[in-house]
C-alpha cells in the first residue's frame, strides 16, 4: 500500500504513474487537494479521518471495466454491514446510508496509442466527520462515525474493504455485471419508482423499470416509451 499524507488526488497519481505501479496495488491519502467524482464534481477531501483510496487495476480484459464502480458499490455495502450499518445503492454507484451519501466512486482509465494501459478505481468514504463538516457539503451526506456512534479506524476499514474487493474481483471480471446483479438489485433504492434525469439542461421524469445484463438502467417515460440509460445523474 502506498500512503500519502497529502496529494492532489489518488486517482490522478495512479494515472500519472500507471507504468510503474503494479496490478492490484493500493494508493491511499490522508487528504486530497483535488478530489473529484463523476462529471468533474468536487469530492470534499480535507478531513483526514476519511478514506481516500484508489485501486490500481490492469486486468487481462477490459470488457467489464465499465461495471467496476457498480461492483465496488456492492462491496462497500457488504463492508458497511460489518459495522451494523444498512446502506443502499443509487444507480449507478452512489452508496447511501442514514439518508445521505456516504461514498463516491470513480473509475478512470489511462489510454495510450488507442489501448488501455490500466485503471484507477477510486473511492472516497466518509468515515469520521462532524455534523458541521457534513453541513458544508452541497448535497445531503452521511458519515460512518455518526451512524455508529464511534470513531472508525481508517486503516482497518481500508484493509477490510480491500480484502472484500479482491475476494471476488477475478470472478467479476470474468462474468461482468451478471455476477453481482442479484445483490445489486437487493441493495438498490430506485427500482420500481419514479426518478428524474437531467440531460442538456432539461429534467425528465421516468419510471425505473429494471436493470439490463450490462448494468444499464431500463426506464419508461409517460408515453410508455422505453429507454436504456448508460450514464446519467438520477434523482429520486
Amino acid at each position: 500500500m502506498i500512503h500519502f499524507e497529502r496529494i492532489d488526488s489518488t486517482n490522478s497519481y495512479v494515472l500519472k504513474n500507471i507504468d510503474e505501479l503494479e496490478d492490484g496495488e493500493i494508493v491511499i491519502a490522508d487528504s486530497q487537494t483535488g478530489g473529484h467524482g463523476r462529471f468533474g464534481r468536487e469530492w470534499v477531501s480535507r478531513c483526514t479521518g476519511n478514506l481516500y483510496l484508489t485501486f490500481v487495476l490492469k486486468p487481462h480484459s477490459y470488457l467489464y471495466a465499465a461495471n467496476l464502480t457498480q461492483y465496488l458499490s456492492v462491496v462497500l455495502v457488504t463492508v458497511l454491514k460489518e459495522y451494523s450499518v444498512s446502506a443502499n445503492i443509487k444507480w449507478p454507484n452512489d452508496v447511501l446510508a442514514g439518508g445521505g451519501k456516504i461514498a463516491g466512486i470513480l473509475c478512470e482509465s489511462s489510454v495510450f496509442g488507442g489501448g488501455i494501459k490500466g485503471l484507477a478505481l477510486g473511492i472516497g468514504v466518509n468515515l469520521n466527520m462532524s455534523g458541521d463538516d457534513l453541513c458544508r457539503i452541497s448535497q445531503k451526506a452521511a458519515s460512518l462515525n455518526l451512524l455508529t456512534g464511534r470513531q472508525v479506524n481508517k486503516m482497518e476499514f481500508a484493509e477490510i474493504l480491500s480484502t472484500e474487493f479482491f475476494r471476488h474481483y477475478s470472478d467479476f471480471m470474468e462474468t461482468g455485471f451478471c455476477f453481482i446483479r442479484s445483490e445489486y438489485e437487493k441493495y438498490s433504492n430506485f427500482l420500481g419508482g419514479q426518478i428524474f434525469v437531467s440531460d442538456g439542461g432539461e429534467r425528465f421524469q421516468y419510471y425505473a423499470e429494471s436493470l439490463n445484463d450490462d448494468g444499464s438502467l431500463r426506464v419508461v417515460d409517460a408515453e410508455d416509451c422505453v429507454k436504456n440509460l448508460f450514464s446519467a445523474d438520477i434523482e429520486l
